[in-house]
């Protein structure tokens, strides 16, 4: 299909690929739309090639040499083949306006494919991706073509090449690198690849991605081929603290010296062989991001020792107790804790990160506080959720931030009667920078009516509520006193019937609401007589309310309604 970008851009016209299973017509389709005569103009040269069944790198090139070209194969002499695959490269490069200016390629599933053209031939391409090229089990010299480099690639991906087994480049010698130019490689789920051989150094990449079942001489190969690396991303690596090791390559000394020019590392599926801590060595101190995933063994993580960090993500490491900082950490500013069974503790339940600007503890059953003393600690904390923490109870010792932008609290049956019962020692109200707050508990909570008695701030704009199990009631009274309420959502309250409205205040209800959002609620079977009282209301959606017996008056105001 043909999109038509922006008048003034260079490359005004783009085109989206028209992708689905086999025999429902998609080439048809592709062939009556490019033939259209509003489409034909933006097009001079075109060749269809079917390879669906079988894919044949000489009957490809040889379709795109005669289109482009005024060579039919039923002109020429007996001297040459036309099957001859180098003679129909040659035959290409001879119409420099037609393949060199080709700048992305998608090679996706062509499983008789045995060998990979050369298409480091191709001057001005920027993208190169392979996939599921499963006769592929070397990829040698040839890839690279007799000019022996991708002068413009910038991004490289390999993904499930089934029998890969080598990238090996010998014979190749260019001076200035093959790769000048490339900037982000992934090899992912390539999982027989076991030697990669590049014959220099890959000075422009700043991201390096290898995923899947790692051998730790991939890493080990690559990662001293980087000079500029800002983002390393490695996948169920057995052995990360030997893969760090020393290594002498092009004077690169250790992969910790690899390492210490990164400021990204993801490490899922990874097995640490300290029980106490991650282990110091493998940690740079110029690392800005963190991503560690199913590390089992990881019992603790020293935030202390890395000033630099500002992204840290810590997911289901089942044996993670608490985090350590001896000092403030001046530069986090979000942490991100999930799936950690053991968590227990914030550094004694005090977080020194005075940046921290994002906080979320999810699915920690064993955590009990919440990080003390939050007004001063985390003074710059704007995003707060805490998700399936059981035997947290109680609202944090010192209140939330003043600055606490969206709080979101979620199946914490006890926090969330902690909250209800001690409103005034959560301070929600005095949160004036409190936009959004999310309620919800799968469990049951015993929550029958909110809001009660003041519990929000006024200045919310949006509120979600629900699952809630018990709530049979929503006080609108207090509702009516969130003035700058916009967007009101409610979920999954079997119990709750109808929304009362108070009239005898005179003044709308909820003046700045515009969008009204109820679904899965069971019992609800009414809206308030008269209306909503909702001047500014424009967008309302009620999704699987079996009972509901009618829609609110005076909807006139409203756009888009979706029941």
């Amino acid at each position: 299909m043909l999109r038509e970008e922006y008048k003034d851009s260079s490359n005004p016209y783009v085109v989206i690929a028209i992708v689905g299973m086999g025999g429902v017509g998609k080439t048809t389709l592709a062939q009556l739309l490019y033939h259209d005569d509003r489409v034909k103009k933006h097009f001079e040269l075109k060749s269809w090639v079917d390879n669906s069944e079988r894919f044949d790198i000489s009957m490809a090139t040889q379709a795109v040499l005669t289109a482009v070209t005024d060579d039919h194969p039923a002109s020429q002499s007996s001297s040459y083949d036309n099957k001859d695959l180098d003679w129909l490269q040659n035959r290409l490069k001879e119409n420099p306006n037609t393949i060199s200016n080709i700048v992305s390629i998608k090679l996706e599933g062509c499983k008789y494919c045995q060998s990979l053209p050369a298409l480091g031939e191709l001057p001005s391409l920027k993208t190169l991706y392979i996939k599921q090229l499963d006769g592929i089990v070397s990829v040698r010299k040839e890839f690279y073509g007799t000019n022996g480099k991708f002068a413009s690639l910038e991004s490289l991906s390999f993904s499930l090449m089934s029998a890969w087994k080598e990238w090996n480049s010998t014979g190749v010698e260019v001076k200035d690198g093959v790769f000048p130019k490339l900037q982000e490689l992934c090899i992912s789920d390539c999982d027989r690849l076991i030697t990669v051989d590049l014959p220099s150094d890959l000075l422009s990449l700043t991201k390096l991605l290898v995923i899947g079942r790692t051998k730790e001489a991939i890493i080990q190969s690559l990662l001293p081929r980087t000079q500029v690396l800002h983002h390393l991303e490695v996948g169920k690596c057995k052995k990360p603290k030997e893969v760090l090791q020393t290594v002498d390559c092009n004077g690169v000394k250790s992969m910790n010296e690899a390492l210490e020019r990164s400021e990204t590392c993801v490490l899922p599926h990874s097995s640490v062989s300290s029980k106490n801590s991650f282990p110091a060595e493998f940690l740079s101190a110029s690392l800005t991001h963190i991503e560690i995933k199913n590390c089992q063994n990881l019992e603790s993580f020293p935030l202390h020792s890395l000033p630099n960090l500002m992204h840290l993500y810590l997911v289901e490491c089942e044996n993670l107790k608490h985090i350590k900082v001896a000092k403030n950490s001046f530069s986090l500013g979000s942490l991100f804790i999930k799936g950690c069974p053991n968590f227990t503790s914030f550094n004694e339940g005090r977080l020194k990160t005075p940046n921290l600007n994002s906080l979320t503890v999810e699915d920690c059953e064993k955590l009990t506080k919440l990080p003390e003393q939050m007004p001063y600690l985390l003074q710059s904390l704007k995003q707060l959720q805490i998700i399936k923490c059981p035997k947290v109870e109680s609202s944090p010792e010192g209140g939330l931030p003043s600055n606490l932008n969206g709080l979101s609290v979620s199946n914490c049956s006890a926090l969330i009667k902690d909250l209800i019962k001690n409103q005034i020692k959560w301070k929600l109200k005095e949160l004036q920078a409190l936009e959004y707050f999310d309620i919800r508990d799968e469990s049951d909570a015993n929550v029958e009516l909110f809001p009660k008695d003041d519990l929000l701030p006024s200045k919310l704009t949006s509120l979600c509520i629900g699952p809630l199990a018990s709530l049979k009631e929503l006080d609108m009274k207090q509702l009516q006193r969130l003035t700058s309420l916009k967007s009101l959502g409610i979920q999954s309250c079997p119990k709750l019937a109808t929304l009362k409205i108070d009239t005898a205040l005179g003044a709308p209800t909820l003046p700045k609401l515009r969008s009204l959002f109820i679904k899965d609620c069971r019992d609800f079977t009414s809206f308030p007589e008269g209306g909503l009282n909702a001047p500014n209301l424009n967008s309302l959606t009620v999704e699987r309310c079996e009972n509901l017996k009618n829609l609110p008056e005076q909807m006139h105001n409203l756009l888009p309604l979706a029941c």
